[in-house]
């Protein structure tokens, strides 16, 4: 009689609540577009990325975040935004701006 009544309790901690399957789907949606950003940098190995987050501000998911890497001379750069929807296919950061540009993006789709 115990085995019957463990056997609905087994599933239930197999199976993630819908909260931890969102923040896995999140993760690997991050980890997709920040891969996406490596892509791009001069040295893709030395990325550091910090402050990333998925927003919804401006309608389908980007990743917005910090990336610092290693420049051509072989010192980081020192962080700098990016926004990643590779979906959309866009995938920028700011040194691939004109000034203030980031600014606009980043309220735009951002924050």
């Amino acid at each position: 009689m115990k085995l019957v009544a463990a056997v609905p309790l087994l599933f239930l901690f197999a199976c993630g609540s819908p909260a931890q399957d969102e923040a896995a789907k999140e993760a690997a949606y991050i980890r997709n577009e920040t891969d996406a950003v490596r892509a791009r940098l001069k040295d893709p190995d030395s990325a550091e990325f910090s402050g990333t987050f998925v927003s919804r501000k401006a309608g389908p998911p980007v990743v917005c975040g910090y990336v610092n890497s290693k420049n051509s001379f072989g010192g980081f750069a020192g962080k700098q935004r990016f926004v990643s929807a590779s979906a959309a296919d866009t995938v920028v950061t700011e040194e691939d701006m004109a000034d203030g540009e980031m600014d606009e993006l980043w309220s735009k789709v951002c924050r």
